[in-house]
């Protein structure tokens, strides 16, 4: 028997795998997914010679033969280490550095896409030979020395540096790094096989047999080496989930060594063999598999003898105790004991002592109606646990525990009413004619007396309720709605379809109008809903539950107060339209700051620029559009504007002609809107102001009227309002 086993019988699980055997491989996406195997100095192959192995299944190629990285190691400052790389349409090449690259790249493409290939490159240190299924496709020679790098990590998948993004596409399983020259012979004898065992020279073997094939493997994030250095790799960047970034089904192939060992073994009753997977309970020869730390196969032969148990039982029946024969165990109370010994054949031989005290106890249960004997004579009326001792066939006293339960006479109650018709009892022994109170005696379910009260009576019902109601109600039946207070009866089917009355206490109440006053500028919102607006004066109408839950209507006698804002102009002069209100001018362009002192209808700007008027109304304020006034320097002004007051006039007007020089007044004439002159006469000024003598303005109609002063060095026109 190999010491492996022995260990293992032994021991126990000592050295099963926790492997599985599955042939996997791990798919790279091109954009990211790589392994770091580290650098440790085992991978550099510091004595010269180098071989690199894998199988390879492409699924795109990327655009030069550099960029897609198989295996690589490369110190990129010293230019020191090996590299396998694949692209350009399928081409292969592996290279070696030593201060500078010597590459071997295949002329034409020698790998297909989505095709399983095996890969090799090796270097001797005389010549670069690349390999593609068994077959040499490629060689150069360069008799160097292969440049030892210890400080780059090698990387599976991509460059050996972050810096550059040389990621291999496609799926890698089987990498073998050793520090010989494989020779094609060696190559093709083991590149269809899984190792078994430590191979000399091998220091990486990764045989990526691990995770669930595009299944959620998160947790699986190593890459285990096989080669015994310890080189561990590290998963970079994969999904580990879906058939791009994950673990996948590998390329098929044969483990190349099994171990065989035998073993007798001796158990009782039971035997599990080594790889836990079946349980033997009968002699005889058995074979069982177990995984290496490899992942291989290894069988084992058992020579299995399965020994027996052995059981024996004695029965006791005494009357206070028994003594065991084996232990010596005194034993007082009935029941069943077991000891256990060990047999001739080294097994468990179990004695089973069934001990009977004489005095037992037993218990019986009993129902019956009014009374019950126990097994002594005696009787009993009462339900509860009784004790009767009787002598058993030994002479011993035999307790027996009564559980009775007796039934007494039942009684019970049920009401009964119909609208006119009488009943039968529920023995239907007798008829019930009027209401009242009757007996009448059954038998229950276990058969004993059983006493029924009947109350019987009519199902004529009355009620009475009371209403409230919103202008009309109806009654209960349907047949009735009314629409006045008072008291009232109507008659329904109760729930045993017999005459109900119903008198009904009726309050009707009826729906309430309230006319409420509101006022606003411009407009009023409603104070129900904010969202209606009354523009027009008017009445309008809203509803509402009042607090009995009738509608009230809410009538609102709106007043909307709307300010005139309008403003006329004529030339460099401004009038508001509103002739009622108060006034005051506004200087637009100065943020609308008040124009002091100017709070007339009339307003003759001192400076161009634009203006407006606020007016104020019935306690209402609005603000005309701005107008612009310009011109206001004019041959004729020396300090300031004539004025024309009252505006408007009913009969008497004045122009008040503050700093104008007019020389010699010619002229004075009344135009109207159309530009024709309706009237003059001679101009009377009286301390620099001129009176417009009524007879001129009495003969004409009300309405807008531009008065015009001429004189031998100008002239001046202005506006007013003839009421």
């Amino acid at each position: 028997m190999s010491k492996l086993f022995r260990l293992f019988l032994l021991g126990g699980c000592l050295l099963i795998s926790s492997l599985t055997n599955a042939q996997n491989a791990l798919a790279f996406d091109g954009s990211n997914d790589w392994v770091d195997l580290g650098s440790d100095s085992s991978l550099a192959c510091d004595n010269g010679k180098i071989t690199v192995e894998a199988w390879v299944y492409a699924t795109a190629w990327k655009t030069q033969v550099f960029e897609g990285g198989i295996v690589v190691k490369e110190e990129n400052t010293s230019n020191l280490g090996y590299m396998f790389r694949a692209g350009d349409g399928g081409k292969l090449g592996f290279t070696i550095g030593n201060g500078s690259w010597n590459e071997c790249i295949t002329k034409s493409a020698v790998l297909k896409l989505n095709q399983w290939h095996h890969i090799a490159g090796t270097f001797d240190g005389s010549k670069l030979r690349v390999y593609v299924d068994g077959v040499q496709v490629d060689s150069l020679t360069a008799t160097i020395q292969l440049g030892v790098s210890y400080k780059t990590n090698v990387a599976i998948g991509n460059h050996s540096s972050t810096s550059y993004s040389r990621y291999f596409q496609g799926y890698i399983d089987e990498v073998r790094i050793w520090n010989t020259a494989r020779n094609i012979s060696e190559l093709n004898a083991n590149r269809g096989y899984e190792f078994c065992s430590p191979e000399k020279g091998l220091v990486g073997y990764y045989k990526f047999n691990q995770g669930t094939a595009a299944g959620t493997n998160t947790a699986v994030k190593t890459l285990i080496d096989y080669s015994g250095q310890g080189n561990v790799g590290t998963l970079k960047n994969f999904a580990l989930t879906g058939t791009t970034s994950n673990w996948i089904k590998g390329v098929k192939l044969v483990k190349n060594a099994s171990f065989h060992d035998s073993v007798t073994v001796t158990r009782c009753e039971r035997y599990t063999l080594p790889g836990k997977k079946k349980v033997l309970t009968k002699s005889g020869i058995y074979y069982d598999t177990l995984p290496t730390y490899f992942g291989c196969d290894s069988s084992i032969k058992v020579d299995l003898t399965i020994n027996k148990i052995t059981y024996y039982s004695k029965y006791f029946w005494v009357c206070d105790s028994v003594v065991s024969p084996i232990s010596k165990t005194v034993y007082k109370q009935s029941g069943t004991y077991k000891e256990t010994l060990t047999n001739s054949a080294g097994c468990d031989s179990v004695v089973t002592w069934v001990v009977k005290i004489g005095s037992d106890t037993s218990s019986i249960v009993v129902s019956q109606c009014h009374q019950y004997w126990l097994p002594s004579g005696k009787k009993i009326t009462q339900s509860g646990v009784y004790h009767d001792t009787l002598k058993n066939a030994i002479n011993c006293d035999s307790v027996i525990h009564i559980y009775a339960t007796i039934f007494p006479v039942s009684k019970s109650k049920i009401v009964r009413k119909t609208c006119y018709k009488p009943i039968s009892s529920p023995s239907g022994k007798f008829v019930i004619e009027q209401p009242g109170i009757y007996y009448d005696t059954l038998k229950n379910w276990k058969g004993c007396d059983s006493i029924v009260e009947i109350e019987f009576d009519f199902l004529w019902t009355f009620s009475q309720i009371k209403a409230v109601a919103c202008n009309q109600w109806v009654s209960p039946s349907g047949r009735q709605t009314l629409y006045q207070t008072g008291i009232y009866k109507d008659t329904i089917l109760n729930q045993a379809l017999c005459d109900s009355i119903i008198t009904i206490d009726l309050k009707i109440l009826n729906s309430s109008q309230t006319v409420v006053p509101i006022s606003g500028c411009r407009f009023v919102v409603s104070p129900l809903n904010p969202n209606r607006k009354f523009v027009l004066p008017g009445q309008y109408r809203d509803t509402l539950k009042n607090f009995l839950g009738c509608d009230s209507i809410i009538v609102w006698d709106v007043t909307v107060i709307q300010v005139e804002k309008g403003v006329t102009q004529d030339g460099y002069k401004l009038t508001a339209v509103s002739n009622s209100g108060t006034y005051q001018w506004l200087d637009c362009k100065n943020k609308f700051a008040v124009v002091n002192g100017e709070t007339q209808r009339l307003f003759v700007p001192k400076l161009n620029g634009e203006y407006s008027v606020e007016v104020t109304e019935k306690g209402c304020k609005d603000t005309s559009y701005c107008r612009t006034v310009y011109g206001v320097s004019n041959s004729l002004i020396e300090t300031s504007q004539p004025i024309i007051y009252p505006v408007p006039t009913s009969g008497e007007l004045f122009v008040d002609l503050g700093g104008w020089k007019f020389g010699e007044l010619q002229n004075v004439e009344i135009l109207n809107v159309h530009g024709a002159v309706v009237a003059s006469g001679k101009p009377l000024v009286d301390d620099k102001r001129l009176n417009v003598q009524s007879e001129m303005l009495k003969k004409l109609p009300p309405g807008v009227y531009r008065i015009r002063l001429t004189a031998h060095n100008g002239g001046w026109t202005g506006t007013f309002i003839l009421q």
